[in-house]
């Protein structure tokens, strides 16, 4: 299908994707209609990637539940009706499009995507829809076996798989039904794209694309988009056969189609096979007026106003960019501008279309953006993907102003509906927040194992590592290596560092959970491909999280006090001695010292220290480095204070004071780790540290007060 076919044999998949996305957002807005720009509560699902993709995924449900029969309606509608999006283009071809997106795309879950097609022909034999739909999912497997790298990085067996594959797509498509009013428009078009693909020779080509548009003139867009994929240099033509066949469709009649089809190819192959408008000899007027013609016909579509803007920008004309600039106002397309939906390309355009005038405009895009509407109306529909991608916009605050308290309550609503990644993002929100003054590791586990049950293997990775912390949940080695053991999409180290640990009885134990376990994932995955497993369906454990350390405060300590260099064991290496009160680094010695310290609950730590440097023409760029962590009860680090050079310091005769306020969170928390190092000293020089000080008070105030205090000594 269309996702995959601008993968050239030179070019790279991660590149190409950008520009197959926006050759896809232009064609949804060719041929008129458009939305209604209302607030989000009274506008309806506009069309665009999103509604093209809330149909999609309609058609892959009843694939999966076997509803064949209302697979042959819908396909039968579509075509006597011609049916269409509001903005003109076919809703055949996003019907065909569901095909190449299964569920699960591993080699098991595609062959069992693909079986059903035997069932589905067994019921219908003679159905195009059916042979049309099939060639679709093995041109997409295909490229799968492929990959998405580099051509001349494929592997043979790469090479192999795709030639395997596209030609059972072949086999499915080439069947051609006895009457025209039986046959399917996408199916040329797949046969087009095998051409293209398999190197099919210029004759045969010519003559099915002649075949294809005369028996469906109505969908000649993507035939000649096709067609213009053959002649890319990349493929089977020349940058002077591409240019010339773009030229003759500027000037073919408007019943054939295909108006406007010469600016949706320029934009399209931008950065690929065009760069410049005067380099590549691309007349902008004939461009420009390719857009108009779209835009008449589809005055109200964004997607398409987005693009006309870009276009316009690449081309230098600031005047009609400055225009359509204003149309847009502060609700851009940005996928038309970045498929990442990062804002930067379209506000750095945006700058050089207004530069020198005095704008108003909105850079944080707090009301949502079009990208976000059209998630946001979906989301409303009940659909479980876009809920979860309302919650990832509002959880980032690119696209609309960030609220993570938000983001979660569609996290939670997408998660209910079974959406794995939903159910992930859920429970590293529970593991992050507090609830009555504790973390909610048993509630975040709980998502982590309903999302593990469904062969997550960052869930499960992270079961394994709050039993084997101990620090979330009661500390369990047996349960560490049954879900670090059922990490599939790496191998876990820790799977051997625990297993040392077992006697071989708990070995076994834990083999057997495993192997259940195991047995039970991959039911529910089988099981989630036909429909999503609701979450109340999961036999959850009863996680017992580990209770809070609960901390007495410290006293307010006053300065001067506490000076650390007195009493205090320093493990000193390279060139760093301790004499009792003075604490001297040589060279690139360091030194690490670990204390016991008073802790605080919800308090705030200063950390300060005097020290007294060479003078600079002597030192050179050499300056103190600090690591300062905070210690649970076992002396393993729990949160780190700071890391980085201590400075930029004046140069005096007299030690130099310097200090860092840390916010402590509430956990274990009785000790501090600190070391003290130099970068860059000359062997010769050596630093002095006269003091140093760690203090907890209740308030940061009270402790950046303290620090000032300390400062003025």
């Amino acid at each position: 299908m269309r996702s995959t076919f601008f993968l050239t044999r030179k070019e790279n998949m991660n590149v190409v994707r950008q520009y197959t996305l926006i050759l896809f957002v232009i064609m949804l807005c060719i041929a008129g209609g458009g939305h209604r720009a209302a607030a989000f509560e009274a506008a309806e699902l506009a069309d665009g990637p999103v509604a093209k993709g809330h149909f999609k995924r309609q058609v892959t449900a009843l694939f999966y539940q076997d509803n064949f029969s209302a697979l042959e309606e819908m396909a039968v509608k579509l075509r006597s009706e011609k049916a269409k999006f509001p903005d003109g283009t076919w809703q055949l071809y996003s019907f065909y499009d569901g095909f190449a997106h299964p569920r699960n795309r591993s080699d098991e879950g595609w062959q069992r995507f693909l079986s059903r097609f035997d069932s589905w022909l067994a019921r219908y034999p003679d159905s195009v829809t059916a042979r049309t739909a099939a060639a679709t999912a093995w041109m997409a497997y295909g490229w799968q076996g492929r990959g998405g790298d580099y051509a001349d990085k494929v592997t043979p067996e790469g090479w192999r798989l795709f030639r395997e594959r596209l030609q059972k797509a072949y086999d499915y498509a080439s069947i051609k039904p006895k009457k025209l009013a039986d046959d399917c428009p996408q199916r040329y078009d797949i046969l087009l794209s095998l051409g293209v693909y398999q190197g099919m020779d210029r004759f045969h080509f010519e003559s099915l694309f002649n075949e294809a548009t005369s028996s469906f003139p109505e969908y000649n867009l993507y035939y000649y988009q096709t067609k213009a994929g053959y002649l890319r240099p990349s493929w089977h033509g020349s940058m002077a056969e591409l240019q010339e066949f773009l030229s003759k469709t500027a000037s073919l009649p408007p019943e054939l189609g295909v108006k406007g089809i010469y600016a949706i190819i320029v934009a399209t192959y931008w950065g690929l096979e065009f760069t410049s408008f005067e380099k590549d000899r691309i007349p902008w007027q004939l461009v420009k007026q390719g857009f108009e013609d779209l835009r008449r016909k589809a005055p109200r579509s964004p997607i398409l106003l987005n693009m006309y803007c870009e276009v316009a920008c690449r081309a230098g004309d600031r005047e009609t960019a400055r225009a359509l600039f204003r149309e847009i106002g502060d609700r851009p397309y940005l996928e038309s501008w970045n498929y990442l939906l990062r804002p930067a390309e379209f506000l750095k355009w945006r700058d050089w279309a207004f530069a020198g005038e005095k704008t108003a405009w909105d850079t944080t895009f707090a009301n949502g953006t079009e990208d976000f509407r059209q998630q946001f109306l979906c989301a409303e529909k009940g659909d479980a993907e876009c809920q979860y991608q309302v919650g990832l916009m509002l959880e980032r605050g690119d696209v609309v102003k960030k609220d993570l308290n938000e983001s979660v309550i569609w996290f939670k609503k997408a998660a209910l509906q079974g959406h794995r990644y939903a159910q992930l993002l859920l429970a590293s929100y529970y593991f992050n927040t507090e609830k009555d003054g504790q973390r909610q590791y048993a509630e975040a586990a709980r998502w982590d194992y309903i999302a593990a049950m469904q062969g997550d293997s960052n869930a499960a990775s992270s079961l394994g590592r709050m039993y084997m912390s101990g620090n979330e949940l009661a500390p369990d080695l047996i349960k560490a290596y049954v879900w670090y053991s059922l990490v599939t999409q790496w191998k876990d180290p820790h799977v051997k560092e625990i297993a040392a640990k077992l006697t071989p009885e708990q070995l076994g134990e834990a083999e057997k959970e495993i192997s259940q376990l195991r047995a039970a994932i991959n039911a529910n995955m089988r099981a989630a491909e036909v429909r999503p497993i609701d979450p109340s369906t999961i036999k959850v454990p009863e996680f017992k999280q580990v209770p809070p350390v609960v901390f007495v405060a410290a006293p307010q300590l006053k300065l001067p006090t506490g000076n650390l260099l007195t009493g205090i064991t320093w493990a000193l290496s390279g060139g760093a001695s301790f004499d009792g009160t003075t604490l001297t680094i040589k060279g690139k010695g360091d030194a690490t010292a670990k204390m016991k310290v008073t802790p605080a609950t919800d308090g705030c730590v200063l950390i300060g220290m005097r020290l007294r440097l060479p003078p600079t023409e002597q030192n050179g760029k050499a300056a103190p480095f600090l690591m300062a962590s905070m210690m649970n009860g076992t002396f393993e680090e729990s949160q780190r204070i700071y890391m980085g050079l201590v400075g930029p310091l004046p140069v005096s005769a007299q030690p130099v004071p310097w200090y860092k306020v840390h916010k402590v969170e509430a956990n274990a928390f009785d000790g501090v780790k600190v070391r003290l190092g130099m970068v860059a000293q000359p062997e010769e020089q050596h630093t002095e540290f006269t003091d140093m000080r760690v203090m907890i008070f209740k308030t940061c105030e009270e402790a950046s007060k303290a620090a000032e205090g300390y400062q003025r000594q």
